[in-house]
């Protein structure tokens, strides 16, 4: 990220808006491919603590993005959420924009299912330190946790034509991904299957201001519970199986797990146990992975009693009954 004019450049009055053509000092040519505004093939900020069950967001499965931005002031606005979407190597804009020379360009960029957040622009200078235009609020009870929002914000300012080039974005992960693994440590003859495996009382909704403290302020609502965290597959001892990941709002918290175990021997449903419990005090911070282990095994398998083992004992060994001589000739 490069850096940004001081934030009192954000106060300057200003009538200017990337569409107009009355900057006679730095005059572009429009239709000219030159000097449109066009973005480069972004980097994701894959950075994580932990493991990763699966991979979000990437730069190669990234395909769409919305950007908003402004010249010189949030009241001049150049991009209020115009698509930008991937065409081979290349990524077009549904808006045309141009570039003026010795002006600077304030850009946010957010990846995600549109339908699960709300952005609002800055009409007015923010608190430095400056990261991004606007206010994001994020539906997570809407989104059933199966979300990866990114963002990413830029500052560009050209003084030369000859220096003119896509602007090169760098998402990163505004959530973070749990997954959860199970490792099956029953017998040598224990198969087991996990079902309904479901987070309790995560946040469902959030906002994060891109200025600031850049931190989310989460409401939770009780009960709320990701479902689509389930493990329906047959694992056989020593063996575990891992989640699909889910993304939620960071916090620092300590959120319940609720899930079923099916206990098999060969084909035969030997018993079912349901688990209710907590995970440890996390603090989950932005574009971090976090992987929760749970070892099943005979003494924690069934929440309400250990399991009994089998044993033997030897109660006797009969006698051998002895029938009389018999003589051979």
């Amino acid at each position: 990220m490069k850096s940004i004019y001081p934030i009192a450049m954000l106060a300057l009055a200003a009538s200017f808006t990337a569409c107009s053509n009355d900057d006679n000092d730095n005059p572009y040519v429009k239709g000219d491919t030159d000097t449109m505004i066009s973005f480069a093939n972004p980097f994701i900020n894959n950075s994580v603590k932990g493991q990763r069950a699966a991979t979000p967001t990437t730069k190669e499965n990234l395909d769409a993005f919305k950007v908003w931005g402004f010249v010189i002031d949030p009241g001049s606005v150049v991009f209020d959420g115009a698509n930008v979407t991937r065409d081979g190597n290349d990524w077009k804009i549904d808006q045309t924009e141009y570039w003026y020379l010795g002006k600077p360009y304030y850009f946010t960029a957010i990846a995600g299912d549109a339908d699960n957040y709300i952005f609002t622009p800055l009409t007015s200078a923010a608190p430095a330190p400056y990261q991004g235009g606007g206010t994001l609020k994020f539906d997570n009870a809407k989104a059933e946790g199966e979300d990866d929002l990114i963002y990413a914000f830029e500052n560009i300012q050209y003084d030369d034509t000859a220096a003119v080039k896509p602007v090169p974005l760098t998402f990163s992960h505004l959530l973070s991904q749990v997954v959860f693994e199970f490792k099956n440590q029953m017998t040598a003859n224990t198969s087991l299957v996990i079902k309904n495996l479901k987070m309790q009382d995560v946040p469902a909704s959030g906002t994060i201001e891109f200025y600031g403290t850049n931190e989310w302020v989460a409401s939770a609502v009780d009960n709320f519970t990701i479902e689509d965290i389930d493990t329906d597959l047959k694992f056989a001892f020593n063996h575990s199986v891992i989640s699909e990941p889910s993304y939620i709002i960071p916090e620092t918290a300590s959120y319940g797990i609720e899930f079923d175990v099916d206990v098999y021997n060969a084909d035969n449903l030997m018993a079912t146990y349901h688990h209710s419990l907590s995970i440890p005090p996390t603090t989950f911070v932005k574009g971090n992975s976090y992987k929760f282990v749970a070892t099943l095994q005979p003494e924690n398998i069934n929440p309400g009693q250990q399991l009994l083992p089998i044993e033997f004992t030897v109660q006797d060994v009969e006698q051998w009954i002895e029938n009389d001589e018999v003589n051979i000739n």
